[in-house]
């Protein structure tokens, strides 16, 4: 549903993902899809798998390949040690090249959320906060998103557990954190949003208008449809 016309929206907190949503790039995200797959031959490197497909099952049952090589393998490896391989200068790099393949619809749509709205933003991913840093900065976004209103897996850590979406906990560690549980929160995968709180306002960015049969789940292509 279109709520364009409420200027108003100080009670409702809006929580966003980034990789997908905010930062529309396909490209800078199949450079850190390769990176993961890269880290996962590494780590397996004794193993008969496929990294791809395992990957696949990692990203679908855990929201994070740490867990599930724990899960799987019984393989144990540091937050610190992933992020800096799978978030290399390298990476970044390559990524500050390819820009003009970004959607920066989706950046004004973002800003207007926050100016002309008034929206409480925050960001919740599963990448690390150097990754979203950087690329907000690149996006002219810096100023709409302080370091508080950053949420990932290395910037909050709760009792030494990582907040991770897919993981219930997480969710409701959110509502703590923004201290709010009036929550609208934009996802580009629809397993992440299954698993939020039912009571969460729940909208799928997608082009395809396909909520797999949830109708807690609205369908939109623009963020300024919520």
């Amino acid at each position: 549903m279109n709520n364009t016309n409420n200027t108003n929206n100080t009670n409702k907190t809006l929580v966003l993902d980034f990789d997908g949503v905010i930062l529309d790039n396909p490209i800078a995200s199949n450079i850190i899809i390769d990176n993961i797959n890269n880290f996962v031959e590494i780590k397996l490197k004794n193993i008969p798998h496929k990294p791809i497909d395992i990957n696949k099952d990692f990203f679908y049952t855990f929201g994070h390949t740490l867990l599930g090589l724990d899960a799987f393998f019984n393989i144990k490896v540091p937050l610190k040690e992933f992020n800096d391989f799978i978030y290399d200068d390298n990476t970044f790099k390559q990524v500050a090249n390819i820009y003009e393949n970004n959607n920066l619809n989706r950046v004004s749509q973002v800003k207007q959320l926050v100016d002309k709205y008034n929206y409480d933003v925050y960001i919740f991913s599963n990448a690390s906060y150097k990754w979203i840093d950087f690329n907000l900065e690149l996006l002219n976004l810096k100023n709409y998103f302080t370091h508080d209103k950053i949420i990932t897996c290395d910037n909050h850590l709760i009792n030494n557990n990582l907040i991770i979406k897919l993981q219930k906990k997480s969710y409701y560690i959110v509502e703590q954190i923004i201290n709010n549980k009036n929550i609208t929160f934009v996802e580009d995968n629809i397993v992440n949003l299954i698993e939020a709180p039912t009571y969460w306002d729940k909208y799928l960015i997608s082009s395809n208008n396909n909520n797999n049969n949830h109708p807690d789940i609205k369908c939109i292509n623009n963020l300024l449809y919520i």
